[in-house]
């Protein structure tokens, strides 16, 4: 594609970076104006986040639009206007696995059109939203990833070490969740894909997240930014600690 006039590229994590799914406004009003603003000057914001994509946009802001999506912890890349970039899937052998072993485990597996909840509390029953009863639904279709909802963070971490054992997956820590996808694939792979498909250096861009899930794009980037309520580790890792989304645009934008 013809080269782009280079600007800032700002990846944003989803849940406790900039939506906040139990508060009275999942949106911080401060955090809009400063996306409003960021675009307008002609930089880009998207999302890269563990949901699949369907998570995102049932819940996006009416108030901007996001210029890319890197959804299901990077398997899946996506232009403003949902052109595919790049997409990495899951054998469904190991998700069967992984079902039979956790098998009193809540799940949810993304593929390229559902989402199936495996153990759930929840009745689902829409066209894209599904309980899954039988290991049979999910003949044919193709698996982009998986999440594992534990009680505890030491229960996930567990998890997630018997998980290793599998070579053909890599899995990410998001609190008492566990998110999972193709071998190879990260929020980095994912930040990396969009970055070539806009032509931009590493220098042109920036991310900021939350959790263990981030650590890979935090540590890819000059430009990383996290929370002062972010875990210590991943306070470690990012090159800026902030409070808000807002003060991450900020700062960029008095650099640029």
């Amino acid at each position: 594609m013809k080269k782009e006039e280079k600007n800032l590229l700002l990846a944003s994590d989803f849940d406790g970076t900039l939506f906040f799914e139990y508060q009275l406004e999942n949106y911080r009003r401060d955090d809009i104006k400063a996306i409003q603003k960021f675009q307008s000057l002609g930089h880009k914001f998207g999302v890269c986040t563990g949901r699949p994509l369907i998570g995102v946009t049932d819940f996006a802001s009416p108030d901007f639009k996001f210029d890319f999506y890197i959804v299901n912890s990077g398997a899946i890349v996506l232009d403003r206007d949902f052109k595919l970039i790049s997409k990495k899937e899951i054998t469904l052998t190991t998700v069967e696995k992984v079902m039979d072993s956790y098998n009193d485990v809540e799940m949810l597996i993304a593929t390229e059109n559902e989402i199936y909840f495996v153990n759930s509390k929840n009745d689902f029953s829409s066209d894209f939203i599904i309980n899954l009863t039988s290991k049979k639904q999910l003949l044919d279709k193709t698996i982009i990833s998986f999440s594992l909802m534990f009680k505890t963070e030491k229960e996930a971490f567990s998890a997630k070490q018997d998980l290793q054992q599998y070579v053909d997956i890599e899995i990410f820590q998001n609190k008492t969740a566990l998110d999972v996808v193709a071998k190879d694939c990260s929020k980095k792979s994912g930040l990396e894909a969009i970055a070539n498909y806009y032509q931009l250096d590493k220098n042109d861009l920036a991310c900021i997240g939350d959790s263990y899930n981030d650590i890979s794009m935090l540590e890819f980037v000059d430009n990383s930014f996290t929370f002062d309520y972010s875990p210590l580790e991943v306070q470690q890792v990012a090159n800026n600690v902030v409070s808000h989304l807002d003060q991450c645009i900020e700062q960029l934008l008095q650099k640029d």
